[in-house]
């Protein structure tokens, strides 16, 4: 087993953050399942993003096993729900 290194390898939303390189969102834990939003996004096209990354434990860390990136677009710009698509 790997020693862990740093302090945030413990911690699910440590892994999350080291990842995308966001200090910024709302973070929530479902079980292994990881969610970042962003809302109220500053942009014309772009409402809300979200990243889901989906978590194990391996002894005292926690390792990255998958992500998955969605955006939700202002109304009359695209897509109102959370999506890959590109917002207009």
């Amino acid at each position: 087993m790997e020693i862990v290194n740093r302090e945030w390898e413990r911690d699910p939303e440590g892994v999350a953050r080291e990842y995308l390189q966001m200090e910024e969102g709302d973070a929530s834990l479902d079980g292994s399942m990881m969610t970042i939003l962003r809302d109220g996004l500053e942009d014309d096209s772009i409402r809300a993003e979200r990243w889901i990354l989906e978590l194990e434990p391996l002894g005292d860390r926690w390792q990255l096993v998958s992500a998955r990136w969605e955006q939700r677009c202002h109304p009359g710009r695209g897509h109102v729900t959370f999506s890959p698509e590109r917002c207009i």
